[in-house]
C-alpha cells in the first residue's frame, strides 16, 4: 500500500461492486469517462453516516455517494493480471478492478 492521503470523489455502491471515482462530483459523467477502482470500505458504517432512509436493508439497490476519506491505494493501480483461464485477477469482485483504495477513516459522506 502507498502512504495515506485524503480522497474525495464518488462511491458507487452496488450489490457486487464498490466502485470509486477519484475527484468525481457526480456519477453520470464519470461512469462514461473515468475508470473506477475497487473501494474497500466499511459499508455499514458508511451507510449509517450517510443516513439514506431504508438504504441499509436494500442491499440490492445501487446508489451513489459523494465521499471524503483518509485512505491508501495499492502500489499497482493499473493491474492487468490474468489467471490461467484469461480472466482478470486483480482487485474487487471477481478481480475485475485494476486498483483498490482502502478507506481508513470516513471524513464526510452524502447520498447523491
Amino acid at each position: 500500500m502507498k502512504s495515506t492521503r485524503t480522497y474525495e470523489g464518488v462511491w458507487y455502491d452496488t450489490f457486487e461492486g464498490q466502485e470509486f471515482f477519484d475527484r468525481a462530483t457526480t456519477l453520470a459523467v464519470n461512469r462514461a469517462s473515468h475508470s473506477s477502482v475497487w473501494l474497500e470500505i466499511n459499508r455499514r458504517e458508511a451507510l449509517v453516516r450517510a443516513n439514506p432512509p431504508g438504504r441499509i436493508a436494500e442491499v440490492m439497490t445501487p446508489h451513489a455517494y459523494r465521499v471524503r476519506f483518509v485512505g491508501a491505494e495499492t502500489l499497482n493501480m493499473n493491474c492487468t493480471d490474468r489467471d490461467s483461464f484469461g480472466q482478470s485477477s486483480c482487485f474487487g469482485h471477481e478481480g475485475a478492478f485494476p486498483g483498490m483504495v482502502v478507506v481508513e477513516r470516513i471524513l464526510a459522506i452524502d447520498a447523491l
